[in-house]
C-alpha cells in the first residue's frame, strides 16, 4: 500500500530528500521504496558516524518551489552501506518559501538562541539574504532546525555611529553545516571566518516595528541595486 506521501507525489521512488540530522547539518538521499508509512532509502552522502543508528530521530524534508515539505522519523533500519529504513511518525509539515522581495546583503549581526544547552551569549554571524519574512545567517554556530533566536543587526543603508540595532526574533527552519555546503559565508566583518555552515530564519509575528524597519531596508536596497 502506497503512504499518504507518496500518494501525493511526493515520496514517490526516485524522490530526492533531505535528512536534518540534529548539530550535524543536512545528508541528501533518495526514495527506494515506500509502503505505508516505511521507507527505505539510498544515501547519497555520507552521514557522520551514528546519527543514523536505528531508533534515531530526524526531520526529513522534500523541497519544491512554494516551500519545504517536512516528516519527522525514527530511523526503523540504521544506516547499512548506503540504505537506511525510516518510519514516519507524522503527516507532512509545510513550510511556505518566503514570497517577500529579498535583498542580498552582508551584515554584521550578533545571535542568541533559546533551548537547553544555551547561556544567552551572543555569537557573531553574517546576514548574508534578507526580506521581510526571514534571512540566511551565515557563521551561526550550534544553531538547528527548530531553535528560537534573536538576532541584532544594524540595518542603516550609511552605516555609521547613529545608526540604531534592530533586533528580530525567528526560528530556524533549515540548517546545513560547513560539510554539506562547502565553506561558508568568508571572512566576518571585524575578523573571524563564517565556516560554521548557514541557517535559514523565518521571522515571527509581534514584532511590527522591527518588521516594518526591515522592509523599509529591504525597499531601500532593492531600489539602488534593481531586483533579481
Amino acid at each position: 500500500m502506497a503512504s499518504v506521501a507518496a500518494s501525493a507525489g511526493l515520496l514517490v521512488t526516485g524522490a530526492t530528500v533531505a535528512l536534518d540530522l540534529p548539530r550535524a547539518g543536512t545528508c541528501s538521499a533518495r526514495v527506494a521504496d515506500g509502503r505505508g508509512r516505511a521507507l527505505i532509502l539510498v544515501l547519497l552522502d555520507d552521514p557522520p558516524a551514528h546519527m543514523l543508528d536505528e531508533g534515531s530521530v530526524v526531520e526529513m524534508s522534500v523541497s519544491v518551489s512554494p516551500g519545504d515539505y517536512k516528516w519527522l522519523c525514527i530511523v526503523s533500519q540504521g544506516a547499512a552501506g548506503s540504505r537506511v529504513g525510516l518510519q514516519l511518525l507524522d503527516g507532512p509539515v509545510f513550510v511556505p518559501a518566503r514570497s517577500d522581495p529579498r535583498a542580498a546583503v552582508h551584515l554584521a549581526a550578533e545571535v542568541s538562541a533559546d533551548g537547553p544547552d544555551r547561556r544567552g551569549r551572543p555569537a557573531a554571524a553574517v546576514v548574508t539574504d534578507l526580506s521581510r519574512g526571514g534571512m540566511k545567517l551565515e557563521g551561526a554556530p550550534g544553531l538547528q532546525v527548530g531553535d528560537l533566536v534573536e538576532v541584532t543587526v544594524k540595518l542603516s543603508a550609511r552605516p555609521g555611529p547613529a545608526t540604531t540595532p534592530v533586533s528580530l526574533m525567528g526560528r530556524v527552519v533549515t540548517a546545513c553545516s560547513a560539510r554539506c555546503g562547502g565553506p561558508a559565508g568568508g571572512e566576518l566583518p571585524g575578523g573571524g571566518l563564517a565556516g560554521t555552515g548557514h541557517v535559514h530564519v523565518s521571522f515571527i509575528g509581534g514584532q511590527q516595528k522591527a518588521l516594518d524597519a526591515v522592509g523599509r531596508f529591504v525597499a531601500q536596497r532593492l531600489g539602488h541595486t534593481g531586483t533579481d
